[in-house]
């Protein structure tokens, strides 16, 4: 699992860099995380747990798995409603014939914490996670229930959809923007659609 943390380590790095933020500082506060807790993902002393894992795929509009080992997507973008319950795992280990025992051999956990994760009752590290993707030869997306859509397939939601997944996209300071164009939008009664409500003059 050391060369997954390495990987996530350069990974990091390099997603940080590539939004634009030049330093640890600038990405820190944006993100809403202290700076040694950036320093030490890019070090490689410290390792998210896998709802971290999630806010930083949201946060870059990627997967958790471009995240963790730099699987980048062609085209992608989140449904990121999530909760660890342990049900795609099991589903996944099922599909493809493997035993809990053989897992559990594998990435060398016992089977208690193993069952564990497979009841919904605790989440598996990120790196314990990793390992099981590797041996189900799937991704953590898929184990953890997480779903993306294509761009190509973003024009058969609602728009409703398309705008709130959009916006998750963004980071912090493009998320104020929007909401200031929002805000302008709706100032303009031209721009709001017939069943809007409006303000009533007084009497």
């Amino acid at each position: 699992m050391k060369e997954k943390k390495n990987r996530f380590r350069f990974r990091i790095h390099e997603l940080r860099e590539a939004h634009g933020y030049k330093s640890q500082q600038s990405f820190a506060k944006d993100f809403d995380v202290a700076q040694s807790t950036v320093g030490g993902w890019e070090s490689g002393s410290r390792e998210p747990d896998f709802d971290m894992v999630i806010r930083l795929s949201e946060f870059f509009g990627t997967t958790t798995d471009d995240i963790i080992v730099g699987n980048s997507p062609t085209e992608s973008i989140y449904f990121p409603s999530w909760q660890w319950d342990g049900r795609r795992l099991r589903e996944e280990r099922e599909t493809r014939g493997r035993s809990a025992k053989d897992l559990v051999k594998f990435l060398g956990v016992p089977i208690t914490e193993y069952n564990a994760y497979e009841n919904g009752a605790k989440c598996p590290p990120v790196s314990v996670l990793a390992g099981i993707a590797i041996y189900l030869c799937t991704s953590m997306d898929a184990l953890a229930g997480l779903e993306f859509t294509p761009s190509s397939e973003l024009q058969k939601l609602p728009n409703s959809e398309i705008l709130t997944n959009l916006f998750r996209q963004l980071n912090p300071k493009g998320q104020e923007k929007l909401i200031g164009y929002l805000g302008d939008l709706m100032k303009n009664e031209d721009n709001l659609s017939s069943s809007a409500p409006t303000a009533k003059s007084g009497a």
